[in-house]
């Protein structure tokens, strides 16, 4: 059987992994939810519910972009082992590293709105759910970095079934107050929702929810809305590898988990890296926010970006994910892969960031890295002789016709350049194609799955909004 990654939840935004049967090969992964809000009444505004939450880049050079910051407050048992903890920050590092976006500070929580003498003031705080413990944790005052988003890492035994991860962004909540004459409080009210909603949807990528309500003022109506984009997430593992409910010793965890980013995965282990990586776009909108429930419909997708590259948007999604078994090429080496965002992580097997990923990234509103073109050494978007006098001058000299990111010019970066220059390989203006692949391949691509579908799976849950995405690896 396949492994899930994460099972989508209306009420959450929470990514799960999970695996029935401890031999499983593979997992698969379901991520959805929205962010739950309660309507405020009486002029107070309503929290999000947070939800449970669940669930490498490199070669490829950005000028300034984001940085997901992860906080380990919380933990107290996997992460204690700092090779776990370093797999971790190597997938934040890497997915931040392709996207450049600029995200605008936050350096209050109070917004003001007026009409003529009346004045509305929203007082805002984030919300996220304690990744070890449970349980909501409120961030007060509800500021932000400029371009930074903080994710709140742990473990814990997870007690939906063959689940091992959970991860998404966190909520928003508001309390509103109104002073003045109830005729004018609608305007004022409308009016602080405005400049509230430009801050917190801080100027790029998606929009993760919106916290809304609606209540009277002395007998006079009033609604408001006020949308917000990423800021902060929460991300666990799980601890509990046996299904008794207590944390798994040192010992069994390190048995359960491949730990190490920097060395191929274990037979027969779960890799921290790869579901870390998943998880980590769930946290940044992948199948939990608004913008995607905007550009989802059923299984096809509406995005340009990603239809242009996966060769249309027709029976791209499984549920809040990319299809299962779609391929695309990794963006450390442009080697064949698997989306990251498919449903399904083999074990022994680790899995980075693709450019169809990015592609998705792309459409949700975030700005990334562009995709580079092998044996282009020059960066002139053409494969062609130019580019082989730079190979010749850099071969075992320099590293200006690294082609693999081994830190060299060398053999094979010649051979990167002559199959660039035999297939007349341009680059395509903002995105460039990625070849779906030879019969072969896939037909060998296809069996391995389906030889590897014949084990478990593991899942991955998370929740929206103030509550995570979840989603399952099996």
């Amino acid at each position: 059987m396949d492994s899930v990654i994460c099972r989508p939840s209306r009420a959450a935004a929470m990514s799960v992994l999970d695996d029935p049967a401890p031999a499983s090969p593979v997992r698969t992964c379901d991520a959805c939810g929205r962010p739950r809000r309660t309507g405020g009444g009486g002029g107070r505004v309503g929290r999000l519910a947070i939800a449970a939450l669940t669930l490498a880049l490199g070669g490829t050079e950005r000028v300034s972009g984001l940085t997901i910051d992860l906080d380990f407050a919380h933990e107290n048992a996997l992460f204690l082992d700092p090779v776990a903890r370093a797999a971790v920050e190597a997938a934040a590092s890497d997915l931040s590293g392709a996207i450049t976006s600029s995200l605008n500070v936050i350096t209050t929580d109070v917004w003001q709105g007026s009409f003529q003498s009346t004045t509305a003031t929203l007082d805002f705080n984030y919300q996220y759910e304690n990744p070890t413990l449970g349980g909501v944790v409120s961030i007060n005052p509800a500021t932000a970095g400029s371009d930074r988003v903080r994710v709140y890492v742990g473990s814990r035994p997870i007690s939906v079934s063959n689940t091992l991860g959970q991860g998404g962004p966190a909520g928003i909540g508001v309390n509103l107050q109104v002073t003045g004459l109830p005729s004018q409080a609608p305007t004022a009210i409308a009016n602080a929702s405005s400049k509230a909603t430009t801050a917190y949807l801080r100027g790029g990528g998606p929009v993760i929810g919106v916290v809304e309500g609606s209540g009277n003022f002395s007998g006079v109506p009033f609604a408001y809305a006020v949308s917000f984009g990423a800021a902060y997430g929460q991300l666990w593992f799980d601890t509990d590898g046996n299904n008794d409910g207590v944390n798994d010793s040192p010992t069994d965890l390190a048995n359960y988990w491949h730990y190490d980013h920097a060395t191929p995965v274990a037979s027969g282990k779960q890799d921290l890296y790869s579901v870390a990586i998943h998880e980590l776009m769930h946290v940044l909108g992948f199948g939990t926010s608004l913008t995607w429930n905007s550009l989802q419909q059923g299984s096809a997708w509406t995005g340009t970006e990603a239809a242009a590259l996966a060769g249309g948007g027709a029976n791209l999604l499984q549920g809040p994910h990319i299809v299962s078994g779609k391929m695309s090429t990794r963006v450390s080496d442009n080697a064949p892969q698997e989306a990251a965002m498919d449903p399904s992580l083999t074990r022994g097997a680790r899995k980075q960031l693709t450019w169809l990923d990015v592609a998705f990234l792309r459409d949700l509103g975030w700005q990334t890295i562009a995709p580079t073109l092998p044996g282009d050494f020059n960066g002139d978007g053409r494969v062609d002789g130019a580019d082989l006098t730079v190979w010749s001058l850099a071969f075992g000299a320099t590293a200006a016709a690294d082609s693999n990111g081994d830190g060299d010019s060398d053999g094979l970066d010649l051979l990167a350049w002559q199959r660039g220059f035999q297939g007349g390989a341009t680059a395509a203006p903002a995105i460039a194609a990625v070849p779906e692949p030879h019969a072969a391949w896939l037909a060998l691509a296809t069996a391995a799955w389906h030889a590897a579908s014949r084990g478990g799976r593991r899942g991955v849950s998370r929740t929206r909004g103030p509550a995570a995405s979840s989603r399952r690896l099996a």
